[in-house]
């Protein structure tokens, strides 16, 4: 059941129902014929639903060579597999969360899975489909669905180490993490400490950074 606040003349100031007498002056407050201020609940917030996964990695692993695969992903499951973790690559077309809130966008995503030792790790890839090429290049044939044609701009996606049922580390770039696979997972508490705390110390001179350059901006406005 929605819950509407309690009637405020300042929360609402607007004129509606079937109760509200409408003022001739825009700026005079309208109110109910039996007197107090005219009140609009508020609409329900619609949160939009996520779309449905257009193409699973369940689906093109492993069915697709891995030669159509950008170098990225190959390199770093070539390097897995040489230091004895089990490796397999996937590709993905589905909803990742928007720059809005509780809105959704489409994304081509590739993620490398590693298992050995007790261990896992991944590594991910992601474009945007959109960007990349339009629906008419798909219907002349020159593209096809879920097809990963040469070429097309990839960016990474992060990493992971899971180092525990729902616990997951995401502050090692590539080269962090293939270092973490030759060494077989086997690591001090000081290289996770090391690398996290030299992440978190970038990304706040970044905001400190960004934060002095629009101060000027707003001295101004």
């Amino acid at each position: 059941m929605i819950q509407y606040p309690a009637q405020s003349p300042d929360l609402y100031p607007v004129h509606c129902g079937p109760m509200a007498v409408y003022p001739a002056e825009a700026n005079v407050r309208p109110v109910w014929e039996g007197g107090g201020p005219a009140y609009v609940p508020p609409t329900p917030k619609v949160i939009q639903e996520r779309p449905d996964i257009v193409i699973s990695s369940l689906d093109t692993w492993p069915a697709w060579d891995e030669a159509w695969y950008p170098v990225g992903p190959r390199g770093l499951a070539k390097a897995a597999r040489a230091a004895g973790w089990e490796a397999r690559i996937g590709f993905a077309r589905g909803p990742v969360p928007g720059q809005a809130k509780d809105s959704w966008e489409i994304r081509d995503t590739i993620g490398v899975w590693m298992d050995g030792f007790g261990k896992r790790a991944a590594g991910m890839w992601e474009r945007n489909p959109d960007a990349e090429f339009s629906a008419k290049k798909l219907e002349a044939g020159n593209i096809k669905p879920g097809e990963i044609p040469s070429g097309m701009q990839w960016s990474t996606a992060g990493t992971a180490i899971l180092l525990g049922k729902g616990m997951s580390w995401g502050y090692a770039n590539l080269t962090d993490l293939k270092e973490w696979l030759a060494l077989q997972g086997a690591v001090l508490p000081s290289w996770y400490t090391m690398i996290q705390a030299w992440v978190q110390a970038h990304e706040e001179r970044d905001a400190r950074k960004a934060k002095t350059t629009k101060a000027p901006e707003r001295a101004h406005a």
